[in-house]
């Protein structure tokens, strides 16, 4: 099957299939957490590396049960590059017009190069880490791969385009809810996932909706390290 997403045609994977994928991702998470908990205190994005492998494990699984492509799920060879760089530059437009009109007060429009490079450098640093690999490559890949790509898709050929956006987005969300989690990193999350997901029905490919979620992550990563020097992402993830 060389069918592009959105052609017409119904994605062979259903919703069962789709809630496989999400729950063994969770169940290997969740496994791993509990079996190596000492040792993942020090470093809790093992843990988020794993569910992201876990989900690229589930979804080639369930692709290969149905004889469909990678294709099928928004990988199309010709929206590649255009695709990328269109999704960071929609990303870094969404990530700066949602903080001026969510909180004004709180955006810095970074500079890269200061005197001495200091915050630039460290967040480079820090892209060459698990954590770094992970927040900006790894988890925009896995995410959108099962979110917009299988659930999305699986929900819209059952429920239509407007509600499974909003499925999604909250289903998304929610994923990412923590003990840490305010009122207003959660709507701003909110507002970004679904950002995203409009992407990814309007383009018609993973390649936009990637790329603006791993440069969301980035933005918010490097907009932490000048506040606290720690890199404690309050957007995306």
């Amino acid at each position: 099957m060389n069918a592009t997403p959105h052609s017409g045609d119904r994605v062979p994977w259903s919703v069962r299939d789709c809630a496989f994928v999400w729950t063994f991702a969770l169940v290997v998470t969740i496994g791993t957490a509990v079996c190596f908990s000492n040792s993942l205190r020090h470093n809790p994005y093992v843990a988020v590396f794993l569910y992201d492998v876990a989900v690229l494990v589930g979804v080639g699984t369930i692709l290969r049960r149905h004889s469909a492509t990678w294709d099928l799920l928004g990988f199309t060879r010709e929206q590649r590059s255009r695709g990328l760089i269109r999704g960071g530059v929609l990303g870094l437009a969404i990530y700066l017009t949602v903080h001026v009109v969510v909180s004004p007060s709180a955006i810095r429009i970074p500079i890269l190069f200061d005197s001495t490079g200091e915050h630039f450098i460290k967040s480079v640093i820090l892209l060459t880490t698990v954590r770094g690999f992970t927040s900006v490559l790894a988890s925009p890949i896995a995410e959108e791969m099962l979110y917009r790509g299988m659930i999305y898709q699986a929900l819209r050929d059952r429920w239509g385009r407007t509600l499974s956006m909003i499925i999604v987005t909250l289903l998304h969300s929610v994923m990412h809810l923590s003990s840490t989690t305010s009122v207003r990193s959660f709507l701003v999350r909110v507002i970004f996932i679904f950002s995203i997901t409009v992407i990814y029905d309007r383009y018609k490919s993973l390649y936009p909706a990637i790329a603006c979620h791993g440069i969301m992550n980035y933005l918010s990563w490097f907009e932490a390290i000048i506040s606290n020097g720690q890199g404690e992402m309050n957007g995306m993830e």
